[in-house]
């Protein structure tokens, strides 16, 4: 239902971040790993079109995700450099 309100534009562009988070985090445990990483870059580029900044901490969790997918797809270096802009 939210979703159908979302693709509607029903839906609060800060609300977005959430559906996005609940579906990456979804596809990642389904090991839809770049179905995954789509939804991640979603929330970044919905966050930041309402004014959040990319080191936002609100981020964190999508970031962390992100490096877990990253990892799945052995993309190991991808993940670290992630991890230490994180920091």
């Amino acid at each position: 239902m939210m979703e159908d309100m979302f693709n509607q534009n029903l839906v609060d562009i800060t609300d977005t971040a959430t559906i996005y988070y609940a579906k990456s985090k979804l596809f990642s445990i389904q090991g839809k790993n770049y179905e995954a990483l789509r939804r991640i870059d979603d929330i970044v580029n919905a966050c930041i079109e309402n004014g959040m900044k990319p080191q936002d901490l609100f981020l964190t969790g999508s970031y962390l995700i992100k490096v877990d997918v990253l990892n799945n797809l052995k993309k190991h270096q991808e993940s670290l450099s992630l991890l230490e802009q994180m920091i």
